[in-house]
């Protein structure tokens, strides 16, 4: 399985893999940089890269003000062609993050995974981070 790790907390500004937004600042390692799996060569990702993908996150500023944050665990399948086919929760932090991944998850467009330069079917799953300021 693909893990991707998105941190929402502050992060020094030269460090690579960080998107600042009004909201939070996003912090990701490059998962392009992991070893080839058995399944697949290049994994699926989000077209546009993670830019796309948190642009989709919304951390509500009412959780933030509450403190309401922790690790949400999405696993995710794409099928051949990068489209959604399932996105459910594997671990929840709340309710309404549970919600937001999910939603982003599926609003997100992908590219598919690749083996042997050909589009292939992928079940990955997505670790997300929310730590309120």
């Amino acid at each position: 399985m693909l893990a991707l790790l998105i941190s929402l907390q502050a992060c020094a500004p030269s460090e690579p893999g960080v998107l600042r937004r009004p909201e939070a600042t996003y912090r990701y390692p490059d998962w392009r940089n992991e070893p080839s799996r058995e399944s697949f060569d290049v994994p699926a990702v989000p077209a546009g890269g993670m830019t796309a993908f948190i642009t989709n996150l919304n951390y509500p500023p009412e959780l933030r003000r509450q403190r309401i944050g922790g690790l949400v665990l999405v696993q995710v399948s794409v099928d051949s062609t990068g489209r959604v086919v399932d996105a459910h929760i594997v671990k929840s932090a709340d309710p309404i993050l549970d919600r937001i991944v999910v939603d982003a998850v599926r609003r997100t467009k992908w590219t598919p995974a690749l083996k042997n330069r050909a589009s292939v079917p992928l079940t990955f799953r997505i670790p997300i981070n929310f730590t309120p300021p």
